[in-house]
């Protein structure tokens, strides 16, 4: 009998997780504590959700279509795309529900789950190789980064300062400083004209 879409998804996504689990001791001890407990992930459309139980060495299973989720993981485009781009603020784009626990350990997992990529590439291209390897992987990744943070800052600039369809920080102060100006001096005028009347 073939699984469901969803069920391979699951198991696939349990297979990759797990790995990183075991690689990172303090993750699988904090999940532990949580065995039993069973978590929803879902994404935008086309993406079949992700349904897992977490068992007592700390590891992930599949389990489809349970009675409730304890925890329910809802990832939006924004954070599909900043979670590919190892940013941390993908967060902000996370919504977590349920066990207040349980969603703290999947925060902490996000921001500490790391991937020892170096001891995987040893086993295939030996030590020496995979520190290389590892070592240049980190740079481009670095690199990439870099690019993108000042892609968008030029991009923002270019916006504010050329296209002024943006207001830059400074314009904003000020615009802010003349709006209250103006309610004030409304709110003075309102009191000129109340007390001339009475």
């Amino acid at each position: 009998m073939f699984q469901s879409f969803s069920t391979f998804t699951s198991s696939s996504f349990c297979a990759g997780l797990n790995h990183l689990l075991r690689q990172n001791a303090w993750a699988t001890e904090r999940l532990q504590a949580q065995a039993g407990k069973h978590v929803s992930i879902t994404g935008p459309a086309p993406l079949p959700a992700i349904e897992l139980v977490i068992d007592a060495r700390g590891l992930l299973e599949a389990s489809p279509s349970p009675d409730h989720f304890d925890l329910r993981i809802a990832l939006n485009p924004p954070a599909l795309l900043k979670i590919a781009m190892r940013d941390r603020n993908a967060l902000h784009d996370i919504e977590l529900s349920g066990n207040a626990a349980l969603a703290a350990i999947a925060q902490e997992l996000f921001t500490r789950l790391e991937w020892d990529v170096e001891e995987d590439l040893s086993r295939v291209v030996g030590d020496v190789a995979a520190h290389r390897m590892a070592n240049t992987v980190r740079d481009f990744a670095t690199w990439q980064r870099d690019a993108f943070q000042r892609l968008s800052e030029n991009t923002a600039e270019y916006l504010s300062e050329e296209k002024k369809l943006l207001l830059g920080r400074n314009r904003f102060e000020e615009f802010a400083q003349n709006v209250n100006t103006l309610q004030r001096r409304v709110e003075d005028l309102e009191r000129r004209l109340a007390a001339l009347r009475g």
